[in-house]
């Protein structure tokens, strides 16, 4: 039997970023633009947004809900909440308040 090592997704990213710095690795179009992210952006901003996560008391183990519309902000969302040891919870930006 192989035993494999248990990778974090955020551990991932950052190894991606660590081998294709300058490849883009995402493409995000939204209603007014398209924004593209190296694999090194998205593991840089998203490090930025884990950082503020936590400065903001969101520990590992706990939730986080982005209530954003498409855009690069949502995406970095995801692997900020990894990176803080948190999980996403999806949450429809357009739903009224107090609903869903």
């Amino acid at each position: 039997e192989v035993e494999t090592e248990v990778v974090s997704y955020g551990r991932r990213l950052t190894e991606l970023a660590m081998q294709h710095p300058t490849e883009r690795a995402l493409t995000v179009v939204s209603s007014n633009a398209e924004e593209h992210l190296t694999w090194r952006e998205l593991d840089e901003r998203s490090n930025q947004l884990a950082r503020v996560f936590g400065d903001r008391g969101v520990q590992p183990g706990g939730r986080i809900a982005l209530e954003i519309p498409n855009s690069v902000g949502l995406v970095l969302g995801v692997p900020g909440a990894w990176k803080a040891g948190a999980v996403r919870v999806p949450r429809g930006w357009a739903l009224p308040a107090g609903g869903g």
